[in-house]
């Protein structure tokens, strides 16, 4: 019994990443997530209270070893207090994502652009949205043909009319391909 267990776990960890193109969802939790707004050069920055994204995408392989990914971003960046009072955004970004693979581990950078969302409690500043680009990368291992783990840095900018606002943090995640 126990060599068989150990045979389906071999297999399932020994699955080329690159072998299954197609659709996938998944969720990121952010566990170091850091916002900066600068008012007229005036800068307050804090951290979030933690975070999450939401994601559904679609993978190809471009090459061996290596993909496409395009993937729809929800992402709620959590409360922050600043000098000036809370601040609380969101944003849904259209992600592109380079990988390389070497057998199951992968490599990703990401790309995106979207809108983001400001809202402000007892800060003077007027509730906003605004288009916005973010930028990171992902290191992470795929886990048979279905799953997929990652942890990742990515920062989103946006600039409004009176200030901008810059999110970013360390988050890990995982992804169910189907």
């Amino acid at each position: 019994m126990k060599i068989k267990n150990l045979t389906l776990l071999a297999a399932l960890l020994s699955t080329p990443a690159f072998a299954n193109p197609g659709f996938f969802v998944g969720a990121d939790f952010t566990f170091e997530n850091d916002t900066e707004f600068d008012v007229s050069g005036l800068e307050s920055s804090s951290q979030n209270d933690n975070s999450f994204n939401l994601i559904a995408g679609y993978e190809t392989q471009s090459r061996e070893n290596v993909s496409i990914i395009a993937e729809l971003e929800y992402s709620l960046y959590g409360e922050a207090d600043l000098t000036t009072g809370t601040v609380d955004g969101r944003g849904l970004f259209l992600n592109l994502k380079p990988v390389f693979y070497e057998e199951n581990w992968y490599l990703a950078v990401i790309a995106g652009i979207g809108d983001m969302k400001i809202d402000f409690t007892d800060a003077g500043m007027k509730d906003d949205s605004k288009v916005g680009y973010q930028l990171g990368g992902e290191f992470g291992y795929q886990i048979g043909e279905s799953f997929s783990i990652g942890l990742g840095y990515k920062i989103a900018t946006a600039h409004f009319d009176d200030y901008k606002v810059q999110v970013g943090g360390f988050y890990t995640g995982a992804r169910f391909h189907f």
